[in-house]
């Protein structure tokens, strides 16, 4: 940029951020002091400091995915229990997914799908839907569930087995 003079750097040093074993920056030191240098000990402490922020972030990194773990594990047990209830009708199991998904992740709404592939759709029901009310949408094969909290869209899918041949036709469940 003309106008703008920028310090020629002298000396510099860096080392890796890593978490998992996978380098996701760099940690950067440099001086534009004439004559600077840095020594091996400089750059032991920075590596040093670089390690502790790799540590740092790691932990992080494994509480969040531990985290996401226990939601989807919850998540999908409850759609064990609703599709369990033999003594209620599809629409109604998919009503009661909605409704305990929608209170674990502390959504305002969810909507779940499933495959109906005897009419080329996906049933539609949300969880403040009132009964009867379903809509449709274009196939695709098995559950899913869409969950919308904090502005964040989580997903949860479970794919249903179906015979390898086309001509072979199983009920949804």
């Amino acid at each position: 940029r003309e106008g703008r003079e920028r310090a020629r750097i002298a000396a510099a040093m860096s080392a890796p951020i890593k978490v998992m074993g996978k380098t996701i920056g760099v940690l950067n030191v440099s001086s534009d002091r004439v004559g600077a240098q840095f020594q091996a000990e400089d750059l032991a402490r920075l590596v040093e400091i670089a390690e502790q922020t790799s540590g740092i972030l790691e932990r992080v990194v494994r509480g969040a995915k531990r985290e996401i773990e226990a939601i989807e594990f919850r998540a999908r047990r409850e759609v064990e229990i609703a599709f369990g209830r033999r003594d209620l009708d599809l629409a109604e199991r998919l009503r009661l997914v909605a409704a305990r998904l929608a209170d674990l992740f502390e959504a305002e709404a969810v909507q779940v799908h499933l495959a109906d592939e005897t009419h080329d759709r996906f049933r539609s029901i949300a969880s403040v839907a009132r009964h009867g009310s379903e809509g449709e949408n274009p196939l695709h094969h098995g559950l899913l569930a869409r969950v919308f909290t904090d502005q964040q869209p989580w997903f949860l899918t479970a794919r249903l087995a179906r015979p390898s041949t086309p001509e072979v036709r199983e009920p949804l469940p």
